[in-house]
């Protein structure tokens, strides 16, 4: 059905831009083009006695949760607790994906210093990225030069991230075009460190 967008749903038809579809009152339509995730920009993830659950791993609601919770049950300072908790935003516009992914790395950064954080990650069958690391037997050498070259190269591409949106400007639409930063604090400083992601 090719007809346009559904202007409106009336008992016995529904109304799309360049034509009707009969239908009868039994018939339950599903809007299935809106989105499951509701925009909204990010907010520390715990605040005094409140805790906000976001996406912490990009686009892993299930994982981000646990995550959350471990961390709530596992650490004691709420500054800490949000260091470790970087909200990343849902994509909205092509360009949010660099913001998305320079978050996400500078949570990965913070996350890989921290051994209590190691330990949780690698024991949780939520974490892919753990789950498949620990799988590999030394002898995968192409999986292994690939991981060598995302370790190397993670730090200067995720630097590279403003550079890029401020040469794109459709970047400056989305909601989210300051998801990098949270309370005020940019969360892409621990990329700036020697070494890069690890």
């Amino acid at each position: 059905m090719r007809l346009g967008h559904v202007t409106r749903i009336e008992a016995h038809q529904i109304v799309l831009e360049s034509g009707v579809v009969a239908t009868d009152p039994d018939c339950l339509p599903i809007d299935c083009s809106a989105s499951a995730i509701i925009m909204k920009p990010p907010k520390p993830v715990f605040s005094r006695d409140r805790i906000t659950l976001q996406f912490v791993r990009a686009c892993q609601p299930v994982f981000s949760a646990a995550f959350i919770a471990h961390v709530e049950l596992a650490y004691r300072d709420e500054a800490e607790k949000n260091r470790l908790c970087t909200p990343i935003p849902a994509p909205d516009v092509p360009a949010d994906w660099l913001r998305m992914m320079s978050t996400e790395l500078a949570n990965r950064r913070n996350w890989s210093a921290d051994p209590d954080l190691g330990h949780w990650l690698a024991g949780t069958r939520l974490s892919y990225v753990e789950k498949q690391m620990k799988s590999l037997t030394g002898t995968e050498t192409e999986v292994i030069e690939q991981l060598q070259r995302l370790q190397k190269y993670a730090g200067p591409a995720a630097a590279n991230v403003p550079v890029l949106l401020a040469n794109d400007p459709a970047a400056t639409r989305s909601y989210a075009s300051r998801s990098h930063e949270v309370d005020g604090r940019d969360v892409r400083s621990s990329l700036s460190a020697p070494g890069g992601i690890t």
